[in-house]
């Protein structure tokens, strides 16, 4: 469908900034973590970045689960592997790596959008609605993630709060597209 197709794309911008060093590096924005990881486990993420980038989605996989040999630790290639498994339609494999990513971060606001995509995907929409809600909670500035949980509330007939969230990530995002997309057909 269009919104399998517009989520995947939006999915794909997730969890890819570089693993943080110290706090000055560090992409989360919300409560900076100074997190030190496997040298090793760096170059195999870094790696499997760069191989998701070129489309080569087996050999990042590949790479990702190299990175997590060298330093289990590392939520963020637990994540970004969540989230091939769902380009993949695999989303038992997904939803798996994305439920690891959140034990090591409970409050990644990009392993929270992943999970939730996973249970919009599995048909249990209202779970990730929360899911959603969770994750623009940590992450109030998180664009995609109101605009993946606008679509699942216009899933339910919540179209006021529908438009709210197409609203909001417009706001924070003006050229996600998809966003206006989306709203313009509940208007």
């Amino acid at each position: 469908s269009k919104y399998t197709a517009a989520l995947a794309a939006v999915l794909a911008l997730a969890c890819t900034e570089a693993p943080a060093q110290d706090e000055a590096a560090t992409a989360e924005p919300v409560k900076p973590v100074k997190r030190v990881f496997n040298k090793e486990a760096i170059g195999h993420y870094n790696r499997a970045r760069a191989l998701y980038e070129q489309g080569f989605l087996n050999k990042a996989i590949e790479a990702y689960k190299a990175a997590i040999v060298a330093d289990d630790r590392m939520d963020q290639a637990y994540c970004n592997l969540g989230l091939i498994y769902i380009n993949q339609n695999n989303y038992a494999k997904a939803q798996e790596a994305f439920k690891k990513a959140l034990s090591l971060k409970p409050d990644s606001a990009y392993s929270l959008n992943g999970m939730a995509s996973v249970l919009f995907y599995r048909g249990q929409v209202e779970q990730s609605i929360e899911k959603w809600q969770q994750a623009v909670k940590v992450d109030p500035r998180f664009a995609s993630a109101y605009m993946n949980m606008a679509r699942a509330l216009e899933n339910r007939g919540r179209k006021e709060e529908a438009l709210a969230a197409y609203v909001t990530s417009i706001a924070l995002q003006p050229d996600l597209d998809v966003s206006y997309y989306y709203a313009g057909l509940l208007m």
